[in-house]
């Protein structure tokens, strides 16, 4: 049995280096990653009663706040986007949208 913590030997070294190892791959291996696209209007919100994203993405049946830690989303406000991103683990809230991290946005062209 491997004990996270270990008093390395000359026998057993590896041990104190692979137990933490095993331990991260564990905790990374058990969070679920959404990966989202999503086409709308981006824009920044009013006042609203779930206070959470800095942007909204307007579609043509829902609404999703938007955040990214990325990207500058105040370029895109106004217009017609394609975005990219993940759905943010332990939202909505309450009556709140979706809360999506914004990894791409691309601009989409508008019909005449």
């Amino acid at each position: 049995m491997i004990s996270l913590y270990t008093n390395p030997t000359k026998d057993n070294n590896w041990k104190g280096v692979l137990a933490p190892l095993l331990l991260i791959l564990l905790v990374s291996c058990s969070q679920t990653v959404y990966q989202v696209s999503l086409e709308g209007t981006l824009i920044t919100p009013g006042l609203t009663a779930y206070q959470y994203g800095s942007h909204q993405l307007i579609s043509i049946d829902s609404v999703y706040a938007l955040r990214s830690s990325s990207l500058d989303l105040k370029k895109y406000e106004t217009k017609e986007v394609n975005i990219f991103g993940q759905l943010v683990d332990g939202y909505p809230l309450e009556e709140g949208p979706a809360l999506i991290e914004v990894i791409k946005v691309d601009l989409l062209k508008v019909k005449k």
